[in-house]
């Protein structure tokens, strides 16, 4: 059973609180009720803890910038995002000089350069073997989605190798008070749904996925946060069972799940229900410290 706790319990039992952005601290214009008081409290304290988040379109000084106008002020060296695993696929899967067209942001596509990707612009996507979908902005999803399933379809077709890279694998994401907006991972759907529509279900033909349920962002975190217990020293707090709670607990670690965001489950007895994978450890009412 899902045990109700207080971030100040939780502070004592982990050296390290792993936090989601989105629903947990912010929305896409404001701090949440409790974050600023959360933030002051832990820096106050010197406690170790991250901002782990998918969120992909934002450069890490950007991201923390933006933490400060919603009045979160998080310090750059505490951020974990998606879009800093982008250069070390590349790098780790020889992608090199790879002709890539990203979907994204201005800091979405530099991640890429860092990668040393050889960048192709969307109206010339056709010369592209990598494809990223980095961000919802910066790019029509109409006619730019039309475009890239067409194009794979012929790289199908002509045989052609290509890779898929998501770095966000949020479907949606909190954007204002009871408003929400899909992420580029809808996008991806769309187009796995497509291609096997078309070719049959290949696991070539679908996108690799970097940010949270999946293993590699929470092996940065934990590369980063330097914790001298190991993994069962650190916990999730997240607002999504399906990116949040299902990734902390696959990789082994405990996970507690807000009442803001996504999470529409407010009771243990809820909670309870939920399959294994998905089920938090801790229900947490209130972020703020006191």
């Amino acid at each position: 059973m899902a045990e109700i706790v207080t971030i100040k319990q939780l502070a004592e039992r982990y050296e390290t609180l792993l936090f989601d952005s989105y629903g947990v601290l912010v929305n896409e214009s404001n701090g949440l009720p409790g974050a600023r008081e959360l933030i002051d409290w832990l820096e106050s304290r010197n406690k170790s803890y991250l901002i782990v988040t998918n969120d992909a379109s934002l450069s890490i000084p950007s991201r923390a910038a933006k933490f400060v106008e919603q009045g979160v002020p998080v310090p750059a060296e505490r951020i974990v995002n998606s879009g800093i695993l982008i250069p070390r696929y590349f790098s780790e899967n020889g992608l090199h000089g790879a002709p890539a067209a990203v979907f994204g942001s201005p800091d979405a596509i530099d991640y890429v350069r860092q990668g040393g990707a050889t960048l192709v612009p969307l109206d010339r996507m056709s010369e592209a073997s990598v494809f990223v979908l980095a961000d919802d902005a910066g790019f029509d999803w109409r006619s730019n989605s039309n475009a890239l399933i067409s194009v794979l379809n012929r790289k199908v077709l002509d045989g052609e190798e290509f890779t898929l890279l998501l770095p966000n694998p949020d479907l949606i994401y909190p954007s204002g008070e009871r408003a929400y907006s899909f992420a580029a991972a809808a996008l991806a759907e769309i187009v796995e749904a497509a291609l096997a529509r078309l070719f049959g279900d290949n696991p070539r033909h679908r996108f690799i996925r970097l940010g949270k349920p999946f293993a590699p962002i929470f092996d940065e975190a934990y590369r980063r946060s330097a914790t001298a217990g190991g993994k069962q020293s650190m916990v999730m707090i997240g607002d999504q069972m399906e990116t949040d709670i299902a990734g902390a607990n696959a990789y082994g670690i405990d996970s507690a799940v807000v009442t803001t965001g996504i999470n529409r489950l407010h009771t243990t007895a809820e909670l309870d229900l939920l399959p294994p994978e998905t089920r938090p450890t801790f229900l947490l009412e209130d972020i703020a410290p006191d």
